[in-house]
């Protein structure tokens, strides 16, 4: 089975080696884990560091410029901008780079079902999708909560599509956008997707869309890095990305943060980076967000465990440094967090 990525070389040098990270452990993991037929649609100049990794992938790359690239500029205007995103500017390339998805329908003309997937993931396990319905329009996977039903929208990093029936979907899209319409719901391409698709959807199994911070599941064939991105911060991540968004996230089920910081080692160690002061940061930042409301029932054990923990790493920080010692201590955290949380 076919499955699409978009990558577009936008001139945002903030995140540029932030997702090219990103592309090498979603590229790495897709061709090594995985049967899929991997097809990149890529916009940018020949000589790129994005179009070099895809190219050391035995995956297909179609050089492609979003169909409605200008009518971006004209649809999300800066009040517009400002009100969903809190923020009066944008780089259209990258916004572009997401709404390629959308092309995707009148690209493809060999298979009737095809698979979309972000670059901010990690392929575990081939999909068989296969054995999945077929889809009527697309299958997808919820946003936070872990049914589309309680969320009341639906995350369109992986989508499993009828590639006929999604072509209407799109087309609707454009007129929207040829309309200079902005979405009524959601974010950008996603927004629009669920304004025209929440009717239609079928939902995707978690294990095909999962994300860290529901914790550790060793059946998850795709995990996807919704949210802050891996050696990312809250300026250079996706376009609406908060660590104030954690308190939400591991409410209830704090012990999730083991599972969460494992996905993250994993990560840094498919793309052979050093990210061990990056991870001391973001879980100690994590820490410092979560409030005695939010853990009422489990906050003596909380907060015995946050003071324990930052002690300890504020320590091996200032003595150990970026050593390779500090790197082993790293794993501390989640040894800590299973001594109040083991495992059945």
């Amino acid at each position: 089975m076919k499955c699409y990525m978009c990558v577009s070389a936008s001139n945002d040098e903030k995140t540029s080696t932030l997702y090219q990270n990103l592309l090498k452990v979603a590229l790495r993991t897709a061709t090594q884990n995985t049967s899929l037929d991997i097809v990149v649609l890529y916009d940018g100049p020949e000589n790129h560091p994005f179009r070099d990794i895809i190219d050391s992938y035995p995956v297909k790359r179609i050089d492609w410029v979003f169909s409605h690239f200008e009518d971006l500029k004209k649809t999300f205007t800066k009040d517009i901008l400002l009100t969903q995103t809190g923020r009066d500017s944008i780089d259209f390339k990258k916004l572009a780079g997401t709404f390629m998805r959308l092309d995707i329908p009148f690209i493809e003309k060999e298979e009737s079902y095809v698979l979309y997937a972000d670059i901010d993931v990690m392929f575990m396990a081939d999909l068989n999708l296969e054995s999945l319905t077929k889809p009527k329009v697309l299958m997808v996977g919820p946003e936070f909560k872990k049914t589309i039903q309680e969320a009341g929208y639906f995350n369109a990093g992986i989508i499993y599509f009828n590639v006929e029936e999604m072509r209407k979907k799109s087309e609707l899209i454009f007129k929207q956008l040829e309309n200079h319409i902005p979405n009524s719901t959601g974010l950008f391409d996603q927004g629009y997707l669920n304004e025209f698709c929440l009717e239609d959807y079928e939902e995707l199994p978690l294990e095909y869309n999962w994300k860290p911070y529901w914790g550790t599941n060793d059946n998850a064939r795709i995990i996807h890095f919704h949210g802050i991105k891996p050696g990312g911060s809250e300026n250079a991540s996706g376009f609406a990305s908060t660590l104030n968004i954690f308190e939400i996230l591991f409410r209830g089920h704090f012990e999730d943060l083991v599972g969460y910081s494992r996905y993250l080692r994993t990560f840094f160690s498919l793309c052979n980076t050093n990210q061990d002061e990056w991870l001391y940061k973001h879980l100690t930042a994590i820490l410092q967000r979560i409030e005695k409301d939010s853990f009422r029932e489990n906050y003596t054990i909380f907060r015995r465990l946050r003071k324990k923990y930052i002690k300890s790493m504020i320590f091996n920080f200032l003595t150990l440094g970026l050593t390779a010692k500090f790197r082993n201590r790293v794993e501390y955290f989640g040894n800590e967090l299973e001594k109040f949380f083991p495992k059945d």
